[in-house]
């Protein structure tokens, strides 16, 4: 008795996108963006004082593949909220370069995707 394994196998990783796309999987992806804010408890750290809030930068690709949708969400980096206005920006830089990444190997597998970047400005 043989075990389809593939049918069990959930599709949440972009990797999985990518393997079945060069099986020959017809693969539509789109791309939303968003900055998630996150609390921080004070005393998470040792010898911390206060708490520190943050963001999250995180990718939604909303992946369409045999009539059926799935969404895979992945964070690309954290920012604290600090003092210093320039830690929001290299972590942004940072998110932008890993996705940019992720895009490349989405297209070396065949899966068109419109490249977006996260803006600079909350409002964009």
């Amino acid at each position: 008795m043989g075990l389809n394994i593939s049918r069990s196998t959930r599709l949440n990783r972009l990797e999985d996108f990518i393997l079945e796309s060069r099986k020959g999987k017809k693969i539509e992806v789109e791309t939303q963006l968003r900055r998630e804010k996150i609390l921080g408890q004070a005393g998470q750290c040792a010898g911390q004082e206060g708490r520190i809030d943050g963001y999250l930068f995180i990718a939604d690709f909303l992946c369409c593949m045999e009539n059926q949708r799935y969404t895979v969400s992945k964070v690309y980096s954290l920012s604290y909220l600090t003092k210093d206005p320039t830690d929001l920006h290299v972590d942004r830089q940072v998110a932008n370069a890993r996705l940019k990444m992720d895009y490349q190997r989405l297209r070396e597998a065949g899966i068109e995707v419109q490249e977006m970047y996260f803006p600079e400005h909350e409002d964009e």
